[in-house]
């Protein structure tokens, strides 16, 4: 790893006795992940948006920001909210014309 650009190199070996199979799978998954299937030698980055055809960019969540999305998304009883003992999540949104739409939620 290298600490100063925040980067990992990874090796893949080109091997000639992989099946036909396996090779399709591993074309799938570099047109996935919008790396040049041929090569061998990636970078793997933190951040949004790879910088070339041989780096793999990936962005992280820290727990915290997992559990602060989730516990947005919760449905509170109504109970509860006439209690003042929860906030309400996000229940609904409105966009521009003023259509209002039910977001996923979790129902406790």
């Amino acid at each position: 790893m290298d600490a100063d650009k925040n980067t990992t190199a990874l090796f893949s070996p080109p091997r000639e006795d992989i099946a036909p199979e396996i090779r399709a799978d591993r074309a799938e998954l570099a047109r996935f992940v919008r790396v040049n299937p041929d090569a061998t030698d990636f970078n793997l980055v933190n951040g949004v948006t790879a910088a070339n055809e041989t780096e793999i960019a990936i962005q992280t969540r820290s727990i915290i920001q997992l559990m602060v999305t989730l516990a947005a998304q919760v449905e509170v009883p109504a109970k509860d909210l006439a209690e003042h003992t929860v906030v309400p999540g996000w229940d609904s949104i409105t966009n521009v014309n003023g259509f209002s739409t039910k977001l996923n939620t979790v129902e406790i």
